[in-house]
Parts: C-alpha cells; structure tokens; sequence
C-alpha cells in the first residue's frame, strides 16, 4: 500500500460525492413515501486476500453448489475531484467480504455467466447478495484472467432492519487460476433502501 502524503492533491471519495447530491430545488415534489426515494450507496474496493478467510458455512447456505470460494478485504478509495480517475484504491480497510461461486469451466469464457452469493462485513453494517457474473474477456490484461461484471440483488434482509431492499454491482477482474502478478478484486457500488417508518 503507497504512503499517502498528510495533504493529498485535490480529490474527493466518489462515495462522498454520490451521498452529497441533493434534489435541485426546481424538482417537482415527491409524493409522501415511507422509503427514503435517494437511497444510501457504498462505493468501495475488494481484494482477494489470503488473511481472510472465507466463510464457509457461509457459502453452504448458497442457492447453487458451490464451487470456488473467496476471502477478500475491503478498502475505502479516492478518486480525482476534477475527472472521476481512481488515485487511492486501498485507502483504508474498512471490512471483509466472503465470495461464494460456482464456476463452470466452459463458463470462463467471454459472455460466460458465474453465479456467485456474496457477505459484506462493514462496520456498521453486514449486506448479503446473490446474482450472476457476466464475463466480458478472458485475455486482459493477460490470457486466463477475466474481466467480469457482477449484478446482485439485496438478499436475507433480516426482519428487524429498516432496510427494504437494494442490489450490488462491480467491474471484476476474476484470476481463476491463480497466475501471478493479478489480484481477483473489484470495485463495488451498493445502493439500497431503507425505510422511514419506526
């Protein structure tokens, strides 16, 4: 992990500019609502990581067999405040997340879908997810790694949350094989809802 200097150039947490957006004031008026109609988002950074271990009874739960599991830390980042660009893409850790996947191997193929059931541990908060991964190459950066993108539906919400529902989505890269030189990570987007009723 770079040092980071103690005033760095002019960049903001996309997460912080996503969370900051506000309805103009020339909008027209929503009708009343027990869901907040913005939402709340997570934008962070996920890293296959052999501290982590993953949670296995956790991915015996999962609605496919698994076949593949991951354990992975998760990391605040920081982008350019002028154009978007991703500067800092392991700020701070700030969680762990379990990968549950079946993987077919004439699915590693570019158009080749993955089922995967996901846990994110972050501090204030724990999501659960399930969905498909979609592959997109299968020679970037180098042959045998994937570049895949996953879209996930909030699952398991427990009763007692005021969360109502949500969905996960990421640009992966998946190294299968394990070759070196590339991390299996992502860059993660979490938007959900939660419920303005006590």
């Amino acid at each position: 992990m770079k040092h980071h200097p103690t005033r760095p150039p002019l960049f903001t947490s996309l997460a912080t500019c996503l969370m900051a957006a506000t309805i103009s004031s020339g909008a027209a008026a929503a009708p009343p609502s027990s869901t907040n109609p913005q939402g709340n988002v997570f934008i962070f950074t996920s890293e296959s990581d052999p501290n982590v271990p993953a949670d296995e009874e956790f991915c015996a739960t999962a609605p496919f067999e698994t076949t593949a599991t991951f354990g992975a830390s998760l990391w605040s980042l920081h982008t350019w405040i002028h154009n978007g660009k991703l500067m800092y893409n392991k700020l701070l850790q700030i969680g762990t997340a379990t990968s549950c996947l079946e993987i077919d191997p004439d699915e590693l193929v570019p158009g080749g879908l993955l089922p995967i059931y996901l846990k994110f541990e972050l501090p204030s908060v724990t999501f659960t997810a399930a969905g498909l991964c979609q592959n997109t190459t299968g020679d970037v950066p180098i042959d045998g790694v994937l570049l895949t993108g996953c879209t996930l539906n909030m699952v398991n919400i427990p009763a007692n949350s005021n969360i109502v529902g949500g969905m996960a989505s990421s640009n992966s890269v998946l190294n299968p094989e394990g070759l070196p030189g590339v991390n299996t990570g992502s860059v993660w987007t979490i938007k959900y809802y939660e419920s303005t009723e006590n």
